[in-house]
């Protein structure tokens, strides 16, 4: 399930997704695109790895 977090005045979309198990938080990230319909980004809070 992912939750609305803030919406910017470009239309861009902030969501995330409840705490995990493990701690980590996944955040995606989506902004409307008339060429390409979607450009969008994905990632986890925190994500660190040696």
């Amino acid at each position: 399930m992912m939750y609305p977090y803030m919406t910017l005045n470009d239309q861009t979309e902030i969501v995330h997704s409840e705490m995990k198990p493990d701690g980590r938080v996944k955040v995606y990230i989506e902004r409307p695109d008339e060429k390409v319909c979607f450009c969008h980004a994905t990632c986890w809070l925190p994500e660190y790895k040696r």
